[in-house]
């Protein structure tokens, strides 16, 4: 009898571990490199309610993926640090980290949506020569949090580099710039 039932719970183990293991074979992950440019503009938004965030929009192509349009919120703040920027003084720029960050990922031609936002960047803006265009580096990396379509409980995680030029800021501190960039994100993709 003893028998019979370790049977059955050797042949339940086996089938709880076969639809686990189809489960899981579903699953896909990939590494994935991509390029982006776009723009970026002060928003009507604020994380932290002191200072305004920034809206960016930008289009890219990632590998494998597609082609892809962005659109982006994100606020930064001094640290009190200074850094330079390539080919820049030493020590002349100013360095910002994140506040808050949340980006959305439209792939061509489905539409599919997919989430993302930073959990952790640096930008260091060179501003000494007083006038624009002042150009500034980044360096962020972040976490997959889900989308749309075959991106529906995406997860993942990304790394980011960045680069470009302030083109314009107000005359009154506060009220926000208007900025060009470029970059490329490597990371991993897991879709269910």
């Amino acid at each position: 009898m003893w028998e019979r039932k370790i049977g059955l719970a050797v042949i339940t183990a086996v089938g709880l571990f076969l639809i686990a293991w189809q489960q899981d074979a579903h699953a896909k992950t990939v590494n994935f490199e991509s390029t982006f440019s776009g723009s970026g503009v002060s928003a009507f938004f604020s994380f932290d309610g002191v200072n305004l965030a920034g809206q960016s929009i930008a289009g890219g192509e990632q590998k494998p993926g597609g082609r892809f349009t962005l659109e982006a919120i994100g606020q930064d703040a001094p640290d009190g640090k200074t850094c330079t920027v390539p080919g820049g003084t030493p020590n002349a720029g100013t360095e910002f980290t994140l506040v808050g960050e949340a980006t959305v990922l439209r792939f061509e031609p489905t539409g599919d949506l997919l989430y993302n936002h930073d959990t952790s960047r640096t930008t260091c803006i060179d501003f000494s020569s007083g006038t624009p265009p002042f150009p500034f580096v980044g360096s962020a990396s972040g976490v997959i949090i889900g989308g749309t379509g075959k991106y529906a409980g995406a997860s993942g995680s990304h790394t980011v580099r960045s680069s470009g030029v302030i083109l314009s800021l107000p005359s009154e501190p506060g009220f926000g710039s208007f900025a060009a960039f470029s970059g490329t994100t490597t990371g991993t993709l897991t879709t269910p």
